[in-house]
């Protein structure tokens, strides 16, 4: 997982995709940390929707 962050420092796409990994790993809590960080960078699209209806599909917001 840190791999993503060495070879794309700062790109908030990275926090989606170990998201992703994590919830495919069964890390539902790990995944949806990231998840949440991915959103709080203001992203917009596909990825976001699907990170904003996992988290509201776990219950981590309305």
């Amino acid at each position: 997982m840190q791999a993503y962050d060495r070879l794309l420092p700062g790109d908030p796409g990275t926090r989606f995709l170990k998201g992703i990994a994590l919830e495919g790993m069964g890390r539902q809590q790990d995944a949806a940390r990231e998840y949440a960080g991915f959103l709080q960078t203001g992203a917009q699209g596909e990825a976001a929707s699907y990170a904003q209806g996992r988290l509201k599909a776990w219950g981590y917001v309305r």
